[in-house]
């Protein structure tokens, strides 16, 4: 469920994230949107998983190991939604790579990659963000 003040919440997570390094288990793909569910929900979809990796092989063996990253937020968030009916906050699967974790912002999506929080294509799949 979307706290009632979710959007102002949502705005000052991502004022936060810009400009911030890329760092594996702490600023990545993965943890940006667990902290854009935290910011709409308050809830830490990811809060079993922080803290076991800190570098991307860490990372990519811990996504293997939960079955892969469409897995991983089937598992936490639920069922799939269409990206084209995403709400900003929702989170995705897509990227550059097209395997990695993006969340929507509205029109366009985001995720957290080497340089940092970047604009990303629409993603292939989509999932709403609840707690």
């Amino acid at each position: 469920m979307r706290l009632p003040d979710w959007q102002s919440r949502l705005d000052a997570y991502i004022a936060s994230a810009r400009g911030r390094a890329y760092s594996p288990g702490e600023f990545d793909c993965c943890t940006a949107c667990a902290d854009v569910v935290y910011a709409v929900t308050g809830v830490d979809l990811m809060s079993d998983l922080r803290g076991t990796y800190n570098t991307d092989c860490g990372a990519y063996k811990l996504i293997r190991r939960l079955g892969g990253m469409s897995a991983l937020l089937s598992s936490r968030l639920g069922p799939e939604i269409d990206p084209r009916i995403a709400l900003p906050g929702d989170i995705g699967v897509g990227g550059d790579d097209g395997e990695s974790a993006v969340f929507c912002l509205g029109s366009t999506w985001a995720s957290v990659g080497s340089s940092g929080l970047t604009i990303v294509r629409p993603p292939k799949m989509a999932w709403r963000c609840h707690g």
